[in-house]
């Protein structure tokens, strides 16, 4: 397994658990949240593979794992 790899799967982990904090009770569970939170570092790093930077790719794989959290959240209801 490469660095790069490894990195997408640490940035969406943190990213699942920031995301998870974020929806206060409204997110469909931890390891939900986690898996989302990968779909969201991958989603973020697809949109920004030109930009290099690990904190920008960490913030873009939060907000990708917030929007996929809430989508989430609106068919749990």
């Amino acid at each position: 397994m490469n660095q790069y790899l490894v990195t997408l799967i640490i940035v969406g982990l943190l990213a699942g658990v920031i995301g998870h904090l974020m929806m206060k009770g409204r997110s469909p569970g931890l390891v939900i949240t986690l898996i989302v939170g990968l779909a969201g570092a991958w989603f973020g790093n697809l949109i920004l593979q030109q930009i290099n930077g690990t904190l920008i790719q960490f913030l873009f794989a939060a907000g990708g794992a917030t929007l996929l959290l809430w989508l989430v959240s609106l068919f749990k209801k």
